[in-house]
């Protein structure tokens, strides 16, 4: 996952994360769908989903975040047979947007 926020003068190194997803998890796409890896401080965002529709491989939502400040945004992911990719575009507030992408590629079997 790249971070990317305007006016932001250093560069947020990707965050590389790997993931075991079950069959169960692989049918339910919110489930699967990338997390933001564990960065930042404090405790996790009551987040809620919203408006989520699939069409062929290509999945969409909207959400909104609890905490200070509250956000809400936007994201589309696209999938492939062994690989993924995707934008989100979120708004933080007073004119601040974050925009994460997403990619993701199947490495082998879970051992789950």
């Amino acid at each position: 996952m790249k971070m990317e926020m305007p006016g932001m003068p250093m560069a947020i190194p990707p965050i590389v994360t790997t993931r075991c997803i079950t069959p169960a998890e692989a049918s339910d796409p919110l489930k699967a769908m990338p997390n933001g890896g564990g960065r930042g401080r404090g405790a996790e965002p009551k987040c809620t989903t919203s408006d989520y529709k699939t069409e062929g491989n290509k999945a969409s939502w909207s959400m909104k975040c609890e905490g200070t400040p509250p956000t809400s945004g936007t994201g589309e992911i696209t999938y492939s047979e062994n690989a993924y990719s995707g934008l989100m575009k979120m708004d933080m507030g007073e004119g601040r947007g974050m925009t994460m992408t997403y990619s993701g590629k199947r490495l082998g079997e879970c051992p789950k």
